[in-house]
């Protein structure tokens, strides 16, 4: 199992080394194709994958697999594209639950696309037909992501608990009319030099009336401005 940048993961994720072996029962094969964690829904989960490759438990990793570029020797990446997914929907059948078939629609890019911006995805991928395996970024694939996008005012934020001069979360909301909705909190992720700026400008901001309409809860042990 070796990642984009060449790395083995073979020893991180035996599991599933171990059922694309049972797959290949023998034969050479390489194969194209990317190691998920299925949330609730079904949706590929990447903080879960994370999560899992620290401390690997209480989680089934499945093996999707998009493309053969070799088989039994012969190198199939200039055939196109269809080809290759025909052999390898071919060479799937019976292969073990954990390693699934990447299954593609022909046409209807843009029903796809809105379907999956309904039920939540990150977005689809389309690829031509005819297209060889060249392994750089050409325009023969591209990705299409669903933003989903919304504008939220600054109403308030929450002093990190782990780093001193840090902020743990950014309170947010949206009006309604002239009436600020609390919306929720957004996690992040600053660097120091970006929190001590905003803390500066935050701190010419306070007051001790919340802006929101309706106050949100907060713990005990919670510092919120």
């Amino acid at each position: 199992l070796l990642t984009r940048n060449g790395k083995d993961f073979s020893d991180k994720l035996p599991e599933l080394a171990q059922a694309i072996g049972r797959l290949s029962n023998g034969r050479a094969l390489v194969l194209d194709g990317e190691a998920i964690i299925s949330d609730d829904e079904g949706r590929s989960d990447f903080q879960a994958l994370q999560n899992y490759l620290k401390k690997p438990t209480g989680k089934e990793l499945t093996f999707i697999v998009f493309d053969l570029l070799a088989a039994d020797g012969k190198d199939l990446r200039d055939l196109p594209l269809s080809e290759r997914k025909s052999a390898l929907e071919k060479l799937m059948k019976g292969a073990p639950a954990s390693v699934v078939y990447s299954k593609h629609t022909l046409g209807n890019g843009e029903e796809i696309f809105q379907a999956a911006a309904k039920i939540g995805l990150e977005g689809i991928v389309g690829k031509k037909l005819d297209s060889r395996y060249s392994g750089t970024r050409n325009g023969d694939w591209i990705k299409m992501k669903c933003y989903n996008r919304q504008e939220f005012v600054i109403g308030g934020y929450q002093i990190s608990e782990k780093k001193a001069g840090g902020i743990g979360a950014l309170l947010l909301g949206v009006y309604e009319g002239r009436k600020l909705i609390f919306a929720g909190r957004a996690g992040t992720g600053f660097g120091q030099r970006d929190a001590e700026s905003l803390l500066k400008k935050f701190d010419k901001l306070r007051t001790e009336i919340s802006p929101f309409k309706t106050a949100p809860e907060f713990d005990e042990t919670e510092t919120v401005f």
